[in-house]
């Protein structure tokens, strides 16, 4: 048969993946074969897949963009690839029944809940090729260690990151995740892949399960820094002006993380060589800049992020659930009820504190959003006159993209000889400046 060009799902690029769909040696019924052997391969015992769609629909959907991709109907850059969904307390890729596919958010609670149809980053011109589980997950952690520890690298860490493990055991090209702050910066660098949120607001979020509006975000989680953003890639820091942070003090709380002083002085001592490096091929550089304190989040003692996350998780997934076609829980208060009465098979439920005046949660968002962007990151665009900051990505650096609203990139780094867990840098960019954090992430 025509096609079936062999290549290695764990090696191929981006660019040459396109460049064999284009010339007709690889199609797309060619990805679903190889795809799907790899995931029958290892997902056995990486379990990174909760649901996969049947081979015969696969192939039936790739046959047809083939066909359309002959006729020169191309209708995207990403035309006939394959994706994995991720599903998520932190937001879910919604999908209709005729794909083949639940819409669960990770809730047991909306197991056989029904969206009226699919979420608008799940278009026709890709193969979807099943789903993976939440980063969120109880059991097989470290007890001792934080949500985002050491202990994530070792045996569970198949677990709480798999859409991510999925894409790097190449299941698929890449995978739709989402982000409110940090949930795909931070497991696409753990697994070593390119992950992007976008200026919020540039990817529709229709028919996403939401956390907040004000924070959302869906984008891709990829092996590849070129994606299919192919004219921003210059493998060149040419034209992009650079501002660093001290790891010593971008970091995240021992709550979060466990300090293990053996990967405390790797991780610092690698991200300083990363920032010489830096320092020698950008123009601008400012080295270690003094940001802002955190704390000055804080409102009226209170810190303002917290009361416009849960303000609008509480409004946003009522709405959500309101709007489902069948479900057996329609309200917040609802689902909390569920999990306290189903404890064995959910996460603990946790109440949320929501009871802020419309005139405070206003004030409240208008000061995160004052603090993030105008205090923070354009203060130091500015008065450095660079246009990407760079920071250790095992820190709360992501918060000040999801008050700003800005973009925010993992860029991988290195691995800890202390356990192989990789660690890796985020860089933030202006609003719809994601072309300067493509460049840098091929540079």
């Amino acid at each position: 048969m025509k096609g079936s060009s062999a290549f290695n799902p764990l090696t191929i690029e981006a660019r040459d993946r396109l460049k064999l769909l284009q010339n007709g040696s690889l199609r797309s019924v060619d990805l679903v074969e190889t795809y799907v052997k790899q995931i029958q391969r290892h997902d056995g015992y990486l379990h990174a897949m909760i649901s996969t769609l049947p081979k015969e629909k696969l192939l039936r959907t790739a046959q047809t963009l083939d066909e359309e991709r002959a006729a020169e109907k191309i209708r995207s850059p990403l035309h006939g690839l394959l994706i994995i969904l991720k599903v998520s307390l932190s937001g879910n890729i919604a999908t209709h029944p005729s794909l083949g596919l639940k819409t669960t958010a990770g809730s047991l609670a909306l197991d056989q809940s029904v969206v009226k149809k699919n979420a608008g980053v799940v278009a026709t011109w890709m193969v979807c090729c099943g789903q993976t589980q939440s980063a969120y997950t109880t059991g097989d952690v470290d007890p001792d260690d934080g949500k985002d520890g050491h202990s994530a690298s070792l045996k569970s860490f198949r677990i709480i990151l798999r859409p991510a493990v999925a894409v790097s055991a190449g299941f698929a090209p890449f995978s739709i995740a989402t982000e409110t702050d940090g949930s795909l910066i931070v497991p696409a660098a753990r697994a070593a892949l390119y992950g992007m949120k976008p200026t919020i607001g540039l990817v529709p979020q229709i028919g996403i399960v939401p956390v907040s509006h004000n924070m959302d975000a869906a984008d891709r989680e990829t092996r590849e820094s070129q994606g299919s953003y192919t004219t921003a890639v210059t493998e060149s820091w040419e034209g992009i002006g650079v501002a660093t942070l001290d790891p010593e003090v971008w970091n995240f709380p021992a709550q979060f993380l466990r300090p293990v002083h053996e990967a405390t002085v790797q991780t610092n001592k690698e991200t300083g060589e990363a920032y010489q490096k830096l320092e020698e091929v950008t123009k601008p550089y400012a080295h270690h800049v003094d940001i802002i304190d955190l704390d000055l989040f804080k409102l009226d003692g209170r810190n303002s992020k917290t009361i416009v996350l849960n303000d609008d998780l509480a409004n946003d997934i009522n709405e959500y659930l309101e709007g489902l076609e069948v479900s057996p829980v329609r309200t917040l208060a609802e689902l909390i009820k569920f999990n306290k009465q189903n404890a064995d098979s959910e996460l603990s439920p946790r109440d949320l504190h929501t009871n802020t005046s419309s005139e405070d949660y206003e004030r409240h968002l208008a000061h995160f959003r004052d603090v993030a962007k105008n205090q923070a990151l354009d203060r130091i665009f500015a008065k450095y006159n660079v246009n990407v900051i760079i920071a250790p990505a095992d820190s709360k650096f992501t918060c000040f993209a999801s008050g700003s609203g800005y973009p925010v990139a993992s860029l991988p780094l290195s691995y800890l000889d202390y356990n192989g867990r990789l660690f890796r840098l985020a860089a933030i960019a202006a609003a719809h400046e994601e072309r300067s954090l493509i460049q840098a992430m091929s540079a």
